[in-house]
């Protein structure tokens, strides 16, 4: 039979586990809600150059901004026509 700072320290041990769950389980759903895809209406051929085009408006413009960019191989982001990576 376990002592009970065992049991105490056992049950901390799983509060902070679960909490840590819980937590990245709605970081990851609310960066999901936001994030759009953008991608052609229908497949195209395989081993082909896309070229994607997303145009936003803000009304202030704020001093940093955070992309988050998935590609198979390579991309350039373009901002108010200044190549920026």
């Amino acid at each position: 039979m376990k002592n009970t700072p065992e049991v105490y320290r056992e049950t901390w041990r799983k509060g902070v586990f679960l909490s840590l769950f819980i937590f990245l389980i709605i970081s990851i759903t609310s960066v999901n809600a936001q994030s759009r895809w953008i991608w052609q209406e229908e497949d195209g051929p395989a081993n082909t150059w896309m070229a994607f085009r997303k145009t936003i408006n803000v009304g202030t413009v704020p001093s940093e901004a955070l992309v988050n960019i998935a590609v198979d191989s390579k991309y350039w982001l373009w901002v108010n026509g200044d190549m920026v990576l």
